[in-house]
């Protein structure tokens, strides 16, 4: 079971330059070694169409393998010579406190919101979603027509900063789960009056009572309109 000697050199010489030589030949064979780096981080240093870890590889002259996803292995596989792999590997690790860095600011957090709520979190123009993402730092996504759990909103981000967000967005939710529609009769020649100048009038009525007014698109009902809001403000806008 010994090496075949067809792939055998000889080395001849004194024992000091044998030995020199030996290991000069020994530094020109590729070798593997081992890198332990945490799967959620490979990502990284993969990078957008595997630009990153390209550019790694072209840099240190090593091949880097990366296991498959599935199997969550917290390590890679460097193949080059010694010289390439040792710099190769004190790179990595001066590059661990960025990967941490961007592994901590990834945290992802679901949060489950009926799908009714979807358009009031977002907001007009994305305005109410891009507040929440402003505040607290953390990127909110929305399930896509393909997705099958229609319910879960994820927030990515530092853990405090998407759990704080989280806290909101239940509250929110939990307040507009509270909230109450009144149908009020108004004459339609009055509703112009209640709209304003550009929309002034109403802005102002639902921004100081912090309901939804809607106009009646149903022609067989002109002077009915609809108030949602919590209770107390329902009840105060319709009053004013």
């Amino acid at each position: 079971s010994g090496e075949n000697p067809a792939h055998a050199i000889k080395v001849s010489g004194t024992p000091e330059n044998c030995e020199k030589a030996i290991a000069a030949m020994q530094a020109l064979v590729p070798r593997e070694e081992t890198f332990e780096l945490d799967h959620r981080m490979h990502g990284f240093l993969i990078g957008k169409g595997g630009e990153r870890s390209r550019e790694l590889q072209a840099k240190y002259g090593v091949r880097i393998n990366f296991p498959a996803a599935s199997t969550k292995k917290d390590s890679i596989r460097l193949v080059g010579l010694s010289d390439q792999l040792a710099a190769a590997v004190a790179g990595l690790q001066g590059m661990m406190p960025e990967l941490e860095s961007m592994l901590a600011k990834n945290f992802k957090l679901e949060v489950e919101v009926d799908p009714k709520h979807h358009r009031q979190l977002i907001g007009p123009g994305g305005a109410v979603v891009n507040k929440l993402r402003e505040d607290f730092n953390v990127q909110l996504d929305f399930p896509r027509q393909r997705d099958k759990r229609k319910n879960i909103v994820v927030i990515t981000g530092l853990e405090a900063d998407a759990s704080r967000c989280r806290d909101e967005i239940k509250s929110r939710t939990a307040e507009w789960d509270s909230y109450v529609t009144e149908q009020v009769d108004i004459h339609p020649g009055i509703h112009r009056r209640i709209i304003g100048a550009k929309g002034a009038g109403i802005k102002k009525l639902q921004s100081e009572h912090s309901v939804r007014v809607d106009f009646p698109k149903d022609s067989k009902k002109p002077a009915t309109l609809k108030v949602t809001g919590a209770p107390a403000n329902v009840e105060n806008a319709i009053e004013e």
